[in-house]
């Protein structure tokens, strides 16, 4: 652990983000992500972060879709290099100025489209990618061609992405009860249009097609589970101790998987 982070988990919890970004926020309004920011301790994220990564060490690694950076800086404890990219730029901007007031060397942030990345990048320069909750907002395709781009052979991609009967579908009882689709329902019935193989945007995974999706993009299959399950460090790569707590009525919300480049 490169202890980059000087902060306690008390003192992390309680920053003012917005201050990194001139006092405004980078999302739109009622959006809760700088508010549940942080709200952890640290050697949760710590631990959370080596279940899902315990390759995921020493290497130069790439965040793509990485928001206002709060992953980044973990990801900047265990590793040389990481840069973390944004199509949008207040993110960015909060970002850098975070991890400059951290004190973070090993950090770069970058504001770009993840799906075209040929001018910023060259080719094979990371040993890791890392991708949470992002896939699913962009043109799957075109992204995981630049993954691939970007990878070294044999490096490794960390996805969290939408399930089609978790998030998806609870975007769309949640409209119907108001009495009408709202645009969020709608975008989440054409991702199910689209089927889990399906390559657009929007697009979500199942467990059934996700070894499909990897053979599609030059990627074998490392491991891959219902979110909270995955860990590494067990033998098998899945925590069957844990039940997966982010569900939807019955339902597993999101899923996680690991994929070698071949």
């Amino acid at each position: 652990m490169r202890n980059v982070i000087r902060l306690s988990s008390e003192e992390l919890a309680r920053l003012d983000l917005l201050r990194f970004n001139g006092g405004v926020s980078p999302y739109p309004e009622n959006d809760t992500t700088i508010a549940s920011a942080f709200t952890r301790r640290n050697a949760d994220y710590y631990r959370e972060y080596v279940e899902k990564t315990k390759f995921m060490n020493g290497g130069a690694v790439l965040d793509l879709g990485c928001g206002i950076g709060n992953w980044s800086l973990f990801l900047a404890e265990c590793n040389e290099r990481v840069i973390g990219i944004d199509r949008n730029a207040g993110c960015v901007n909060l970002a850098r100025n975070m991890a400059s007031d951290l004190g973070v060397k090993n950090l770069e942030f970058l504001c770009a489209d993840l799906t075209n990345l040929t001018m910023q990048l060259p080719n094979g320069q990371f040993d890791y990618v890392w991708l949470w909750s992002v896939l699913q907002y962009v043109e799957r395709g075109a992204a995981m061609r630049e993954i691939s781009r970007l990878l070294k052979k044999g490096g490794k991609l960390f996805v969290g992405m939408y399930n089609s009967t978790g998030i998806m579908l609870e975007h769309i009882v949640n409209g119907l009860k108001k009495g009408s689709l709202d645009p969020t329902g709608l975008w989440a019935i054409r991702g199910l249009e689209n089927g889990p193989l399906g390559d657009g945007n929007p697009n979500y995974g199942d467990l059934a097609s996700i070894e499909k999706l990897c053979d599609r993009y030059g990627f074998r299959l490392v491991q891959a589970a219902a979110s909270d399950c995955l860990d590494l460090r067990m033998p098998d790569g899945i925590n069957h101790g844990v039940k997966a707590e982010m569900r939807f009525d019955a339902f597993v919300r999101t899923v996680e998987f690991v994929a070698e480049k071949r």
